[in-house]
């Protein structure tokens, strides 16, 4: 089991991509991403998700429990 302490920090990369956990430096791109969805075109796409209370305290724990999730 992973502690509270671990923190994930694998790192995959090619030509074309780089694979790694979320930073705090990602909060922006982070955001766009969920702001920017498109609507939905399948079932099985998630609907727009209200974004208004997402702030970098959010976005932290985010951070801080992905890292010990993986």
């Amino acid at each position: 089991m992973i502690s509270e302490e671990e923190k994930f920090d694998y790192v995959l990369e090619t030509e074309r991509l780089i694979i790694r956990p979320l930073q705090e430096n990602d909060y922006r791109q982070w955001l766009e991403g969920f702001n920017n969805k498109l609507p939905s075109k399948h079932k099985y796409d998630d609907n727009k998700i209200d974004t208004s209370k997402w702030t970098r305290e959010t976005f932290h724990d985010v951070v801080k429990k992905t890292s010990r999730i993986v």
